[in-house]
C-alpha cells in the first residue's frame, strides 16, 4: 500500500512540474508595446492584457482587455479591444506570429488585427484588417528574418 502512494506522489510531482515549465515558458515570450512619449517599441509584455501600439492609428493607440490563447506557441490569439488614435474602443480578435529569439530575447514580431467598424457618435468608424510591427525596440534587425513569415500568415 505504501508503494503506491509514493508511486501517487511522484506522478502527480511530475506533472505539476512539467506544468509550471510549460507555463514559466510561455510568460517568457514577450511582444514590444509603445512608449506614449517616443512610439519606439521598448516596454516588453508577455500576455499582455494592454499594449499601445501608435502603428494603430495615433498616440493613444493601442489594444486593451485582451485574453489570450496559445501565447508562447508559434501563432498566439486573442480578444479584447482595439483603441484607435482618438481613444475610442472596438471589439477586435488579435493574433501574434513571428516568433524569434535574438540577443537572450524570445518574443513575437508581427500582430495581425482584425476590427469591425462601426456607427461611434453619429460617424462612421471603418474597421481595421492590418498587420503590424511588435518587435521590441533594439532587435529590429530580426524584422528582416521573418519578412517571410508575414507573407505567409497574410494569406
Amino acid at each position: 500500500m505504501r508503494v503506491r502512494g509514493l508511486i501517487a506522489v511522484m506522478l502527480f510531482t511530475v506533472t505539476a512540474a512539467a506544468a509550471v515549465s510549460a507555463a514559466s515558458a510561455s510568460a517568457r515570450v514577450v511582444m514590444g508595446c509603445d512608449r506614449v512619449t517616443t512610439g519606439l517599441l521598448v516596454n516588453t509584455k508577455a500576455h499582455p492584457h494592454s499594449c499601445g501600439n501608435q502603428a494603430l492609428g495615433g498616440s493613444t493607440a493601442g489594444i486593451t482587455g485582451v485574453r489570450w490563447r496559445h501565447w508562447g506557441r508559434g501563432v498566439a490569439s486573442g480578444r479584447g479591444q482595439m483603441i484607435d488614435g482618438l481613444g475610442f474602443g472596438y471589439p477586435a480578435r488579435f493574433w501574434v506570429f513571428g516568433r524569434s529569439y535574438r540577443d537572450g530575447v524570445t518574443f513575437y514580431s508581427r500582430m495581425r488585427v482584425i476590427s469591425q467598424g462601426e456607427n461611434r457618435g453619429g460617424a462612421w468608424r471603418p474597421g481595421i484588417n492590418r498587420i503590424v510591427n511588435v518587435t521590441p525596440y533594439g532587435l529590429s534587425t530580426a524584422i528582416a528574418v521573418q519578412a517571410s513569415a508575414v507573407r505567409a500568415f497574410a494569406k
